[in-house]
């Protein structure tokens, strides 16, 4: 069984579930919402936490973060985001930063 990480409002379960999303081309931003980890996040966590996780994993899923850990190309491809979500995400951060200026 997997231990759960309780302290955040997303689990271990949930980061590992992400990855195998993503190893399984499901697109960047519905893999992380479906698993409530923020972009930042998950970055993080995957970089530094991934021997962790692997051990905590299940087989089948230790075997897929194994092979992630081992291959450039798989873990570049886990961070890759599709182009539609960083217009989106960047429009977003202008939007934002002019509403912030002009409330200013």
């Amino acid at each position: 069984m997997t231990k759960l990480r309780t302290s955040r409002k997303y689990t271990d379960c949930d980061l590992i579930g992400a990855i195998i999303d993503r190893y399984s081309n499901i697109p960047y931003n519905i893999a992380l919402d479906r698993h409530g980890i923020k972009p930042n996040t998950f970055y993080r966590r995957t970089t530094k936490d991934l021997n962790t996780l692997i051990e905590i994993s299940e087989q089948k899923d230790a075997e897929i973060l194994t092979r992630i850990k081992n291959d450039k190309n798989l873990m570049r491809k886990l961070f890759k985001m599709d182009e539609e979500y960083i217009k989106t995400t960047v429009f977003k951060n202008h939007r934002d930063a002019r509403a912030k200026t002009q409330t200013s």
